[in-house]
């Protein structure tokens, strides 16, 4: 809704809807941050309750389950409304969702030791981005750094002859469906927020590996029979075949299979 109503004000050439952003933006600060991690509460664990008004979280008490992906936030747009929550929230992904000394992150904000959850390409590829824009804040500092770190978790554990990683790298293969192969978040997330990371910064390596990224799955990812796109890949290129199934338990019945639905 925030980047439909400030594009809509930018095409139209006036201000309709920004000033109901910006209002929304600073109730959400004043009232949306997790004070023991400067966190914002959302994500995909954090809900508001509108009947009891007020945020619910699930697995009962634990209140840190900070998770963000899909959701794309206009992080120049947020910072420049709120310039300290947001620079927090940003800094933030690094101090607690990733492992300072290997570049793992995990999707939560609660892993004991950090950057031990799973961690997925599409959460990854937020804070890489988290950290280019905090390297145009503050230049010359050690943003860019950190931003190469964790797109290199990813990108160092491709199969060379492909250039293709799996979802969830830190996890066996055998483990979950997303550690085994790589699926559309990654040319769809993943890629577009380091290939953002590298123009916002001007850095080729960033830029090189989305690049070469989205080509491997322009390469692997099409079924010319079909005329259609494959829901995911294995590193070597080969597709998963088959018909998914929903009646699965767990994470399994979102496993993609065969061509995307």
């Amino acid at each position: 809704m925030i980047r439909a109503a400030l594009l809509h004000d930018k095409l139209q050439g006036r201000q309709t809807f920004t000033p109901a952003v910006e209002a929304y933006v600073d109730y959400y600060c004043a009232h949306f941050v997790r004070e023991e991690t400067g966190l914002l509460d959302w994500g995909w664990h954090i809900s508001n309750d509108v009947y009891a008004e007020g945020l619910q979280h699930d697995g009962g008490t634990n209140r840190n389950k900070h998770e963000l992906h899909y959701i794309l936030p206009l992080w120049p747009s947020l910072h420049q409304m709120q310039p300290e929550p947001l620079r927090r929230e940003m800094e933030n992904f690094w101090y607690w969702h990733t492992d300072e000394q290997t570049g793992e992150i995990d999707r939560h904000s609660d892993a004991k030791p950090k950057g031990h959850g799973l961690a997925f390409d599409m959460t990854a590829g937020e804070i890489v981005l988290c950290c280019a824009y905090l390297e145009t804040l503050s230049p010359g500092g050690p943003w860019l750094g950190r931003a190469l770190q964790i797109a290199h978790y990813h990108w160092d554990r491709r199969d060379p002859k492909t250039d293709l990683f799996v979802t969830t790298p830190n996890r066996p293969a055998a483990a979950r469906f997303d550690s085994a192969h790589g699926d559309t978040p990654i040319p769809a997330y993943w890629v577009s927020r380091v290939l953002l990371a590298g123009r916002i910064t001007g850095n080729p390596e960033l830029t090189e590996m989305a690049r070469r990224t989205l080509l491997a799955w322009a390469k692997y990812g099409w079924d010319e029979k079909a005329n259609l796109p494959w829901a995911a890949l294995r590193p070597d290129g080969t597709p998963k075949e088959g018909t998914r199934d929903y009646s699965g338990t767990a994470y399994n019945k979102f496993d993609p299979v065969g061509h995307w639905d």
